[in-house]
């Protein structure tokens, strides 16, 4: 029974022997681990932080002066409702419309466009006129039946003198205007606002008016002073207006 007990001891001893040199000697090699870098998640690079852009203040321009205007300029009037014949500006082409290349209308008279003082008429005989068509145009007298006139009479006579024809071909004495209450001998240009509702009646400007004769003054009374190179009487404008307030609103200078 003792042999039996030391033989399996001798065996044993043997095999754990052998196992320990078959750990040393053996053919199995090491497994090598290639590295291609670091190992592990890669770091998150930081962007270095950007330097704040400073703020940029708006440059400030200097305020812009509005333009000296022009002392000697002739303002041009702005448009309001009304029915103006402006002799005095050249732009408004009035004078060229209506006068300018017509023949043959008016008498006793010549007429001529002036800077600076507009239609000037120079009257050589009595009873003159310078007559303005409206070339088919009309307008009503009833709705602007106020009636503005700047004009420069160095004449003796106070009386001023128009025709309001529906029209130029068939003028009466119905359709005449005396105003008696106009400067005389003036050196510089008056304005007269004239309501013809009130001096000529309803039935008068009850019409659609074709044109306007101006025969400016009446004369009879003092045509015998009447110098050799005649008498020159300017008109600045003459209008017409709805309401006696706008006439008197209205101007050219």
């Amino acid at each position: 029974m003792k042999k039996k007990v030391l033989i399996l001891f001798l065996v044993f001893v043997m095999a754990f022997s052998l196992a320990a040199c078959s750990d040393d000697t053996g053919d199995s090699q090491p497994t090598a681990t290639v590295s291609s870098g670091n190992t592990g998640s890669a770091p998150t690079a930081t962007k270095p932080a950007t330097e704040a852009t400073p703020e940029t203040k708006p440059t400030e321009s200097a305020p812009t002066e509005p333009p000296t205007p022009d002392p000697d300029a002739t303002p041009t009037p702005e448009p309001i409702d009304a029915f103006v014949l402006d002799f005095y500006h050249e732009t408004s082409d009035v004078y060229d419309m209506y006068l300018g290349d017509v023949s043959g209308a008016g008498q006793n008279c010549t007429w001529e466009w002036v800077e600076n003082s507009g239609l000037e008429v120079n009257i050589t005989a009595n009873d003159p006129y310078v007559a303005i068509d409206f070339l088919g145009d009309t307008f009503n007298l009833e709705e602007y039946h106020v009636m503005k006139l700047r004009i420069k009479n160095p004449t003796p006579c106070k009386i001023l003198e128009l025709f309001f024809p529906m029209s130029m071909g068939s003028i009466d004495a119905t359709d005449v205007l005396q105003y008696a209450r106009i400067n005389a001998s003036d050196t510089d240009f008056s304005e007269y606002v004239v309501d013809l509702t009130e001096v000529k009646g309803e039935n008068f400007v009850a019409r659609e008016v074709g044109g306007i004769r101006l025969d400016l003054l009446s004369l009879d009374a003092v045509i015998g002073q009447l110098p050799d190179d005649g008498w020159t009487v300017a008109v600045d404008y003459l209008g017409f207006f709805p309401t006696v307030e706008a006439a008197e609103a209205y101007s050219t200078h």
